[in-house]
């Protein structure tokens, strides 16, 4: 009798989400990009600056140096979990990708 060989394949399939999908809940269609905003790292930087030079160190909350994955689709703006941030004009984001 010869002897039969059996091959046998398995398939994974990988279920996390690309980084060019849209968040949860959001429509496709859209870009990645960063999104600036005022969060702790800005904030600890005003408070030394607070610190060091009294009120003028406030004007650095002008130039927030947090920075999160955004996305943008028909002129708003969703973070990577899928909430609204807000309209184009209202947020500061750059298209990364």
């Amino acid at each position: 009798m010869a002897s039969e060989d059996k091959i046998t394949t398995t398939t994974t399939t990988n279920n996390n989400s690309s980084k060019n999908d849209p968040p949860p809940g959001v429509e496709e269609g859209g870009i990645w990009g960063v999104n600036s905003y005022v969060g702790s790292k800005t904030g600890a930087i005003a408070c030394l600056g607070c610190l060091c030079f009294c009120i003028p160190g406030l004007l650095v909350l002008f130039c927030p140096m947090d920075e999160r994955d955004a996305y943008k689709v028909k002129g708003k703006v969703y973070d990577a979990e899928g909430k609204l941030l807000g309209n184009v004009p209202d947020i500061k984001f750059v298209a990364t990708r």
